[in-house]
């Protein structure tokens, strides 16, 4: 993920890789628009997870460096297994 104040670009990027770590796909997207770091961060999560729905993914592991982003999925998760 990439913020660049300067043009008004975000540039939005997630990697797919298989259990062994082989990439499977790599999306990207460049939005015209500036987000604060937080919203492109949980923009680029949300991009990665429907990729991986698309591609029939059922079990996935999110990796992040946000803290407050990991937690918000780590409580998103818990809430999808007690409606399942």
């Amino acid at each position: 993920m990439t913020v660049v104040k300067e043009v008004g670009k975000c540039g939005l990027v997630a990697v797919l890789r298989d259990s062994s770590g082989a990439i499977l796909i790599g999306v990207g997207r460049s939005l015209s628009s500036v987000f604060e770091v937080q919203m492109a961060e949980n923009l680029a999560v949300l991009m990665g997870v429907s990729a991986a729905a698309e591609q029939g993914s059922m079990v996935l592991e999110v990796e992040i460096d946000s803290q407050l982003l990991a937690r918000g999925c780590r409580q998103m998760s818990s809430l999808i297994l007690l409606a399942w």
